[in-house]
């Protein structure tokens, strides 16, 4: 079994169960049905998940950190490092 729903934006969903009911595919595509992103879901007997699959792998980024603070005025400043 499977459903799925489509966006506003075009993009859709489709998720697939197993007999049991439970998710085992999970893809979501763009408009033009470019895949975005896939997650497959492994399940044992006792209805536990064993392994999850997702791709693609997240993108590896470095957040500028930022110092907060309140002068004497109450006034709010903060710096980049």
């Amino acid at each position: 079994m499977s459903i799925g729903i489509t966006r506003p934006n075009g993009t859709h969903r489709a998720i697939s169960f197993d007999p049991a009911g439970q998710p085992t595919n999970i893809l979501e595509t763009t408009a033009i049905g470019f895949p975005i992103v896939w997650f497959k879901i492994n399940w044992d007997a006792a209805a536990r998940a064993q392994w999850e699959f997702d791709a693609p792998p997240p993108h590896v980024t470095t957040v500028a950190t930022r110092t907060m603070t309140y002068d004497d005025d109450n006034d709010w400043r903060h710096s980049m490092a």
